[in-house]
């Protein structure tokens, strides 16, 4: 790597492009994890991983999609991704897994707690894959 300024400053630009192309693996290595989160907040309800996994894959593409509304800081859309998001969850896991409202908002809360912290994990592995590569 360069060491002087022009020479670091090409190496920021890379580094952004590198970064963001490689969010897409984190996300898909983040899938599984929250259908395994999913398979032990609701291990009686006898399903297969596969329809956790479909579980997973629903609710991350919706918050994603509500994340990538929010981008552009318009402040309406912000409040409605804000507002959206965790309703559509509370909803979604009610339609697919039933289930009574508390434990049902136990359950969200013990997600809404783990599932930052695996994407936290997920961008840092990216941030030191993109330094080292």
């Amino acid at each position: 790597m360069n060491l002087d300024a022009p020479g670091f400053q090409r190496e920021l630009d890379r580094f952004g492009d590198r970064f963001v192309s490689n969010v897409g693996v984190a996300m898909f290595a983040v899938l599984p994890l929250l259908a395994a989160c999913l398979a032990a907040l609701y291990r009686n309800r006898r399903r297969r991983y596969t329809e956790h996994l479909v579980a997973a894959l629903h609710l991350q593409a919706f918050w994603f999609l509500a994340m990538v509304l929010a981008l552009p800081g318009i402040g309406v859309l912000k409040l409605v991704a804000l507002v959206a998001v965790p309703a559509h969850t509370w909803f979604a896991l009610g339609r697919i897994y039933g289930g009574r409202p508390w434990p049902r908002a136990l359950r969200l809360a013990v997600l809404s707690a783990v599932y930052p912290v695996a994407m936290g994990v997920a961008m840092l592995a990216i941030v030191v894959w993109t330094v080292l590569t």
